[in-house]
């Protein structure tokens, strides 16, 4: 269900003004020298969108975790 949700977030992301600010989205604040700076083109509504995932990040399982870092590296990957 949640992955559900995700897709419509992120869609809708797609449509809202670009922060031109780098984002270090794992430490959650600014650091134009982080190794994320290719996050720096991410819209408001996909950094909400991961960090809305991120919320649930400590009530996954295991295998959920895991699904997690494949699914962030594959979006690291497009935004490439």
């Amino acid at each position: 269900m949640w992955q559900e949700n995700y897709n419509a977030l992120w869609e809708w992301g797609k449509s809202i003004d670009i922060i031109e600010t780098p984002i270090t989205l794992i430490q959650g604040k600014e650091d134009s020298d982080s190794s994320l700076s290719e996050w720096n083109k991410l819209t408001l509504g996909e950094t909400r969108a991961l960090k809305t995932l991120g919320n649930h990040y400590t009530m996954m399982n295991t295998s959920n975790i895991k699904f997690l870092g494949e699914l962030v590296q594959s979006l690291i990957d497009q935004k490439i």
